[in-house]
């Protein structure tokens, strides 16, 4: 960066001196210093007006000023600017006095070189410098002194303000607090409402109304208080709740309509006058000068219950905003204080409700706890007897009646006759027979609706046929309602009291329950002997059927035993035969006929000797034929062994007669041919049941049947009775050849086909 040389500005009206100084300055560097040269006083004062001077050499002998009064001149126009003084020698006094009065240097003209000019201007613009730096400094002091001092004085302040703050924040919690406790001890709304603006009057107004708000009522003033008595007539004109004027709003009406509070600090003068002028005639209404007013609305719960009014004159207190704050406060309890008397009122008038609603409800409790009783004895006991007994002691007690009666129907006539009754005396009823139509039984019989009177002699509804009864009783009220079961009335329930007691809705309710509770025990009663009756005659059929089936089945037993017998016999013969018979392959057919004839046989004895004479056991039955066949071939049982596994499958005889052969031929020809010239190996045999087929599967480790064979194309008898036998079932048979001969028979089952 290029440092700009300091200027110097000359002021000095004699050219030889001039020409010194430049001549000084351009031997020591003459771009060291930038000067200007003003021959006149008005000419150097106007350039320091107009340029920025960092020196002044300043002559004090110029044709326009002399003196002193040329430095003071300068000095005034540039103070900040060093000046250094030009003076002969002659005026060393008066250079003097111009150092004195602010001068950095004075310089004696024919003495100047380069070294005491250069030396002056450097040491003078220096000091210059250092001046100026002091007087920044000691102005930024000043500054921050007065900033501190600022600052302390607003701490101050702000100390003196909260202090005065915290008081008045005490005061008004103290005030809070009294007025909590007050609200508190008590909920007559009116008295406490009265002490609360008592105490609110004169702390923080000089009158206080409250008004309290109701859906059904226009607002009416609970309390009102003013320190000055002669004022409470025209603070109660004030405090009406019915503008007349709208352009001049009522502060009252308006935080009541927004449900905001309402805040003049400085009501304008008159206007409340005039408000209590529009409510009165003017000579009633005493001056009220010019006040702040406050209007609160009363908000409890979330429901507007009121508001409160606040307002003050001769203590000439005027409200801001932390006044509106406490006596929003003040509102606040104020509205709790109103709402809850009136849930105070409220919860007595409901207590009062619930103790009504409790009577009834004990009432019902005992009604309910009557019927529970008939319905167990309803669903515990059949004797009619004994539950239309306690249906007449039931509507004696819950009607309050007198007495009580239950009128049936005659068996095998159309009349009522007295059957059950309580209470005393007996009804007039009681001995008589009620035809349909006559008297007050007779009309219920007849139309199957309820009746109820207050005077029985006296009702017109009905004949008087058995009136003469009813006078020995005198004047009596009566209930009788219909027992009906379907369509037809099986009876009537009365009940009866003295006329002064006459029945009601209720009572017609409850005893038409109990009529019912009576239908559904004769209908109950009805079933269950009917139930007997049916119940005689179905034993006696089941007996007999009994007897009947062991009958035959003893039947089917000797069926089976026979059919075995007759087959072991036509096994004989075969047997005989061969013995008379030298043809081999005549001796094999006879042999295998002989086989299948015990393999059905065996059907036969596993059946009639089976609990089950439908059912075959048709694993067991595997077993003991494998058994069999394993001893009719000899040597078999040493050299073969057999592996079994059957799961305990039951099969119906039209099943289990073709599964027997077809299991008796594949596990003879398995013992017949796959172990030729006394040829050892394995055989195994294998039953199941999975979900609804069944399969069986006869497998060998032998040599194994020829490539030829087909087994749908079956040219022995063996496998001809196989394919038959397994498309008569509905099954399939496969054939597999690998590691021996396997055949698997797989069979559809029925549901009822059992494990």
């Amino acid at each position: 960066m290029v440092s700009v040389p300091p200027k110097v500005l000359l002021i000095e009206d004699n050219p030889g001196d001039i020409r010194l100084i430049r001549e000084a300055l351009a031997e020591v560097d003459e771009a060291m210093f930038h000067l200007e040269v003003a021959e006149r006083l008005s000419v150097g004062l106007a350039y320091l007006a107009a340029s920025q001077v960092d020196l002044v050499l300043l002559d004090l002998a110029l044709p326009d000023s002399f003196g002193l009064e040329t430095f003071f001149s300068v000095h005034t126009r540039a103070p900040g600017v060093p000046i250094v003084v030009l003076s002969m020698s002659e005026d060393d006094a008066m250079a003097v006095r111009a150092v004195q009065a602010g001068a950095q240097d004075y310089l004696v003209k024919g003495y100047v070189d380069r070294y005491s000019l250069l030396r002056s201007l450097r040491y003078a613009i220096e000091r210059g410098r250092a001046e100026d730096a002091l007087r920044r400094a000691k102005a930024e002091l000043e500054i921050r002194v007065q900033e501190r001092t600022a600052a302390l004085a607003a701490a101050n302040d702000a100390l003196r303000a909260e202090i005065a703050e915290r008081q008045r924040a005490e005061e008004r919690q103290r005030f809070l607090a009294e007025v909590g406790a007050m609200l508190a001890n008590s909920l007559d709304d009116e008295a406490t409402l009265t002490s609360l603006v008592g105490l609110a009057v004169p702390f923080l107004a000089d009158w206080c109304t409250v008004y309290s708000v109701s859906d059904a009522e226009p607002p009416r003033i609970m309390a009102m208080v003013h320190r000055d008595p002669a004022q409470a007539e025209g603070v109660r004109a004030i405090t009406r709740c019915e503008p007349p004027d709208p352009s001049r709003p009522d502060p009252v009406l308006e935080a009541l309509h927004s449900g905001r509070p309402v805040l003049l600090p400085e009501v304008p003068h008159g206007h409340l006058q005039t408000i209590a002028e529009e409510a009165q005639p003017a000579q009633l209404v005493p001056q009220l000068p010019a006040v702040s007013y406050m209007a609160v609305p009363l908000v409890a719960r979330g429901r507007l219950v009121g508001v409160m009014s606040f307002g003050t004159a001769a203590s000439g207190r005027r409200y801001g905003p932390a006044d509106l704050t406490l006596a929003e406060e003040v509102a606040c309890r104020c509205a709790l204080a109103v709402d809850n008397a009136r849930l105070y009122r409220e919860a007595r008038a409901e207590i009062g409700r619930r103790m009504q609603a409790e009577r009834e409800a004990e009432q019902r409790r005992r009604e309910a706890e009557v019927l529970a009783r008939l319905a167990q004895t309803l669903s515990a006991s059949l004797d009619l007897d004994t539950v239309l007994q306690r249906v007449a002691e039931g509507a004696w007690e819950l009607c309050g009646s007198e007495r009580a009666l239950i009128m049936l129907r005659e068996r095998g006539a159309e009349a009522l006759v007295s059957r059950y009754q309580a209470g005393f005396p007996q009804m007039p009823y009681v001995e008589l027979r009620v035809e349909p139509g006559k008297g007050m039984g007779g009309w219920v019989l007849a139309t199957g609706r309820s009746l109820r009177t207050a005077d029985y002699a006296a009702d017109p509804r009905f004949s008087k046929d058995y009136l003469d009864r009813i006078r020995i009783a005198g004047r009596i009220a009566v209930l009788a309602v219909p027992i009906t079961i379907g369509t037809r009335v099986e009876g009537v329930l009365y009940v009866s009291n003295h006329a002064a007691h006459p029945f009601m809705e209720r009572d017609e309710a409850i005893l038409l329950r109990l009529a019912d509770y009576a239908a559904t025990a004769i209908r109950n009663a009805q079933l269950y002997h009917a139930a007997q009756d049916e119940l005689v005659r179905r034993t006696a059929a089941e007996a007999q059927l009994q007897a009947s089936l062991q009958e035959k089945e003893v039947l089917l037993r000797e069926i089976h035993h026979r059919v075995k017998n007759n087959l072991q016999i036509v096994s004989s013969l075969l047997n005989l035969q061969l013995r008379i018979v030298d043809d081999p392959h005549l001796q094999a057919l006879l042999q295998d006929s002989r086989q299948r004839l015990q393999a059905m046989a065996l059907i036969h004895e596993t059946l009639y000797q089976a609990h089950d004479l439908s059912r075959v056991p048709f694993g067991m039955y595997v077993r003991r034929l494998a058994a069999q066949l394993l001893r009719a071939y000899d040597g078999a049982a040493r050299r073969i062994r057999l592996n079994l596994e059957a799961d305990p499958i039951a099969l119906d005889i039209e099943r289990a007669t073709p599964c027997a052969l077809i299991f008796h031929e594949l596990l003879s020809n398995a013992l017949t041919h796959a172990f030729p010239n006394g040829r050892s190996g394995t055989i195994d045999v294998a039953l199941r049941r999975a979900g609804d087929q069944l399969t069986l599967a006869v497998r060998d480790s032998g040599v194994g049947v020829p490539q030829a064979l087909e087994v749908r194309r079956p040219r022995s008898l063996g496998l001809k009775l196989i394919s038959i036998l397994t498309e008569q079932l509905d099954g399939t048979l496969v054939l597999e050849r690998e590691g021996g001969t396997t055949f698997t028979l797989t069979l559809p089952l029925p549901k009822e086909i059992t494990t």
